[in-house]
Formats: structure tokens, sequence, C-alpha cells
């Protein structure tokens, strides 16, 4: 009788966390953020592709350059050879009292928030990593920063995902808890960050790459392919 009674009462217990969980739009606990590869498409296996890591920052000069120069123009070009694998964290520092998490950004609070956004939008769009790849890089060239998060959600068909983004964001201890995972990521690269935007391919580092994806993003791409598109390579 007691091991029947303790099975329905789990049960109930079980069925009240998924209906808050519904009910609040978000996951008890975030969903576990991706380390390379995310693998997409895996039925296209005759599709050569690699995995490209950036390491970035909403506020740094260098990463508007780089998205707004090399992956902007890029993207559709080369998106469907990509797995790309966004981690929107950068020179933060992170300390955690009474179970709340504090950021310091390296461009001050407003980078911090835009960070908060950017992860969200992760968060909310893991099923689809074009229109992912698409909205961040509109959010980070965009001229008016003010309301760009809205504004390239309208421009891109995404205001029922924005929804989304905006109420995770205001949820100040689950988006806390997104960046914080990113803080962990970015803190055990090897070698250490120590500037941004440093971007990997295939999990791994080296300073050609680097120096190839922030003036070349496509030759640095091409050197992963094999076998290598004809007319892009």
């Amino acid at each position: 009788m007691f091991f029947k009674v303790f099975f329905l009462f789990s049960v109930y217990i079980l069925v009240i966390r998924a209906e808050l969980s519904s009910l609040t739009g978000f996951k008890t606990i975030p969903k576990p953020l991706y380390d390379w590869p995310n693998i997409e498409n895996q039925n296209q296996n005759s599709v050569p592709r690699v995995t490209v890591s950036i390491y970035y920052e909403s506020l740094c000069p260098d990463c508007i350059n780089f998205f707004t120069n090399q992956l902007k123009p890029n993207l559709e070009k080369f998106y469907k050879y990509l797995n790309l694998d966004f981690v929107p964290y950068g020179n933060c520092n992170q300390t955690q009292s009474e179970g709340k998490w504090n950021f310091t950004c390296q461009h001050g609070p407003l980078e911090c928030s835009d960070n908060k956004w950017q992860a969200c939008a992760i968060n909310v769009l893991p099923s689809k990593p074009k229109c992912l790849a698409q909205y961040l890089t509109c959010y980070m060239t965009s001229v008016k920063k003010t309301h760009s998060a809205y504004l390239c959600a309208k421009k891109l068909g995404l205001l029922q995902s924005y929804k989304k983004i905006k109420d995770c964001v205001q949820n100040d201890d689950f988006s806390s808890e997104l960046l914080a995972h990113y803080g962990n990521r970015t803190r055990s690269l090897i070698p250490r960050l120590s500037w941004v935007p440093l971007i990997t391919f295939n999990g791994v580092f080296n300073k050609i790459d680097q120096y190839n994806a922030e003036h070349n993003f496509p030759k640095a791409i091409c050197n992963y392919l094999i076998p290598k598109p004809a007319k892009i390579c």
C-alpha cells in the first residue's frame, strides 16, 4: 500500500512540474548548451560541414566588424556547410551571491543585457539554426542598437519567437543562468580567451584559422571542407 501511494504521489509531482513549466514557457533548467559538433541535417551525409564556434561580446567593435564584414556577406552562400555555434559572453566576469548571478561586462551593463538577449535567442531557437544565425547577425550589425532585438525579429518574421526571447530575458534568474553557462564555456577555452572575437574550427583554435576567419572567412571555411564544394572554394 505504501509503495502504491508513493508511486501515485511521484506521478502527481511530475505532472505538476510539467504544468508549471508549460505555464511559464521555460524549462525548469536551461537547455544543455551544445559543444561542437552541433550537427544539423544529419541525413545530408554528402555535404561536408565544419563547426565554427564564435566567442564574442555584443558591443565589441572587432566582434561587430566580424559579423558585418565576414559572417553576414557569406552566411547565405556557406550556411549549408556550417554548424554555427554562438557563445555571447566575451571579456565578462561573473560572481554568485546567495544564489544570484552578477555580471560585469567589458562595455558596461548594456553589453550584459545584449549578451542575455542573444543567449535567450539561442535558447528559444535551437530547432531553427538558420533563423538564429540570421537573427544574431542582424542584431550584431544593426546600425541603430536601440530596439534592434525587436526590429530584427520583425524583419525576419520572428515576432512570435521574439515574445519568447523577451520573456526569457525578463526572467532574470533564467537568463542569468544561461549567460553563466556561456561564461563557463568561455573560461574553459584553450588557449584562454584574451581577445574577441575568438573563433574555433571543429572545437580547435589556431592562429592561422583565427586570422583567416577575421580577414577571409570563406578561405577559413574552405580549408576544412573535404571535398571542397565547386564554385565557392
